[in-house]
């Protein structure tokens, strides 16, 4: 068992979790990091700095590849967010530039991109087995505010549909997928409630409400 820690004087430790030996340290980033995290069968480690720079290491902490995900944006004081599916197949990666993209783990190659010039995209889902992700758009442009969401089948690199009756939220929380990647649950921010779609079709089910205040986080059970 081991522990990696990232921080933000830019060093990456791999500790041996028995012992709380070190067993590399390496100077991986200008920028520091916002998240690591294990891949897979722990056979290999992802970090995603500051900058936006996704990179992924073996265990051994030999460099496998690394990425600009923001396009050579400034170094961010907020934090960005880097998932990975239960086999570590699959990365998402999104910066407060409002750009989120989804990566090979394997190679570094990008499978499809959120956020440009006139659409900031929210924090991504990605289902647990890798094959969907989720994206919410808002437009840039406050004079025009308008978004919408949609559920994207990477292995078919094709859209499944835009969300239905889906409501304008200017700070949406963090998506969620159900276990087998057929629901979406998406917090409403400060329309104090969660909806539930259907990932495929967009079809809007039913709205959670209870809460007084924003809502910002919302999780599946494993069997559902």
């Amino acid at each position: 068992a081991h522990v990696l820690v990232g921080g933000e004087d830019g060093r990456l430790h791999l500790f041996d979790a028995e012992s709380g030996d070190r067993e590399w340290t390496l100077e991986a980033s200008t920028a520091g990091f916002d998240r690591v995290l294990f891949l897979g069968e722990d056979a290999r480690v992802a970090t995603l700095d500051r900058r936006g720079v996704a990179t992924v290491y073996t265990i051994q902490g030999e460099e496998v590849w690394s990425v600009d995900t923001d396009g050579d944006g400034p170094a961010s004081v907020d934090a960005g967010v880097l998932h990975a599916d239960r086999d570590g197949r699959r990365l998402v990666t999104w910066t407060p530039r409002g750009i989120g993209s989804v990566y090979e783990a394997a190679t570094g190659k990008r499978l499809r991109s959120f956020g440009d010039s006139k659409l900031a995209a929210h924090p991504p889902a990605l289902s647990a087995d890798g094959t969907r992700v989720f994206a919410y758009l808002m437009s840039r442009d406050a004079t025009t505010p308008g978004a919408f969401a949609a559920v994207a089948d990477l292995d078919a690199n094709r859209m499944l549909g835009r969300f239905q009756e889906l409501p304008f939220v200017r700070a949406p929380g963090q998506a969620a997928f159900s276990s087998d990647g057929q629901l979406v649950a998406l917090p409403l921010g400060d329309r104090n409630a969660v909806g539930i779609w259907a990932a495929a079709g967009g079809e809007r089910l039913f709205t959670l409400r209870g809460h007084d205040e924003p809502v910002t986080e919302v999780r599946f059970t494993r069997d559902g």
